[in-house]
């Protein structure tokens, strides 16, 4: 229905020319390259950049991403777990682009403001500033930072997760 008063509202505004300039407007080459798999943000974009075209390459990937996030977010506090989930879920979402990043923030400032890990900090800091993101406008094989940031981001946060897991249980 959100679709069908989209459309309406499309062309009511800008009419059938409006409609057929922004088909021909998506239909350029540029466009296509954008949307492309090398430049999302999720784990499949590390297959496509580092050129694994097996089929089985994107599962492998994916199964490790559940692994560290299940393993992450095992028996630790509300904002640990959430950050964990957050990071897992744009990992492994089939299409994941820059803008889907917004959602890592959360993850992000809880980092920054309740851990103590400065290693965990820094990496947490190098999201929340653009600087992976533009790597997407250099073109494969360089769109792949991203998701290994965030990757990066995961395996350290789980890590740190574990350690506190450990050291909680050594205090009872």
């Amino acid at each position: 229905l959100t679709g069908l008063v989209a459309l309406v509202i499309f062309l009511v505004l800008g009419g059938f020319a409006g409609m057929e300039k922004y088909v021909t407007l998506i239909s350029q080459p540029v466009w296509r390259s954008f949307w492309a798999p090398e430049r999302m943000i999720n784990i499949q974009s590390v297959a496509a950049n580092l050129g694994a075209g097996l089929a089985w390459a994107p599962v492998l990937l994916i199964g490790i991403v559940v692994l560290v996030t299940i393993l992450g977010a095992w028996h630790v506090e509300l904002w640990r777990w959430l950050s964990v989930a957050l990071l897992g879920s744009v990992l492994i979402t089939p299409h994941a682009y820059a803008y889907d990043a917004a959602i890592l923030l959360l993850p992000v400032w809880l980092v920054l403001s309740r851990s103590d890990n400065p290693a965990l900090r820094i990496i947490a800091a190098t999201l929340a500033v653009p600087l992976p993101f533009l790597s997407l406008l250099l073109g494969p094989p360089w769109t792949v930072i991203p998701a290994l940031t965030i990757f990066a981001f995961l395996c350290a946060l789980a890590w740190d997760n574990h350690t506190a897991r450990m050291a909680a249980t050594a205090q009872i």
